[in-house]
């Protein structure tokens, strides 16, 4: 009797000590796992605003590649005008060269302006991409907050409703 007894008191501390540490480790995993969301979370953050602030520093270096092609399209106009004239009268093709002054002067028109058209829609694209992504994010950020507070309670719970010990049945003895 009295080791049968004495088994029982070792095998409720047994039992004691293995609840402990399945308790101690759910705790652990629950931590961990907020952790990872939370850090997750912070991590697109921080992309998405490094992305943002690369577009927008990447419009002025756009807009002046612009300038710089049709300054140097102006330029080469400006250099046809003034070094061809003796060329022109040598081989006498000054109608051409007006026309072609004409052509050249109207495609550079329509070009800019479709550049700058196409500028423009491209940042009112870029600017309500920007918008959508940033309210996407923080519905992210509710939703996984939400659910990460779900996960506590609910494990929370589970480990309060674990049974703490469990009594042993002794036997009478006639």
């Amino acid at each position: 009797m009295a080791r049968q007894a004495k088994s029982n008191v070792n095998l409720d501390k047994k039992r004691n000590q293995v609840i402990d540490s399945v308790k101690s480790v759910n705790c652990m995993f629950i931590n961990m796992a907020e952790g990872l969301i939370e850090e997750t979370v912070s991590t697109g953050t921080k992309y998405q605003r490094l992305a943002v602030k690369a577009i927008k520093k990447s419009e002025p270096i756009i807009e002046k590649q612009v300038d710089l092609i049709f300054d140097s399209v102006e330029m080469a106009i400006d250099q046809v005008q003034a070094n061809n004239k003796r060329f022109q009268r040598l081989l006498g093709i000054t109608k051409q060269v007006n026309k072609a002054k004409k052509t050249i002067g109207k495609l550079v028109e329509n070009v800019s302006d479709k550049v700058e058209e196409g500028m423009e829609d491209a940042n009112k694209t870029i600017q309500s991409t920007f918008k959508q992504a940033k309210k996407e994010t923080e519905k992210a950020v509710k939703v996984v907050k939400a659910e990460a507070k779900k996960t506590r309670k609910t494990a929370t719970k589970s480990i309060k409703a674990a049974p703490k010990k469990t009594t042993t049945r002794r036997r009478k003895t006639a």
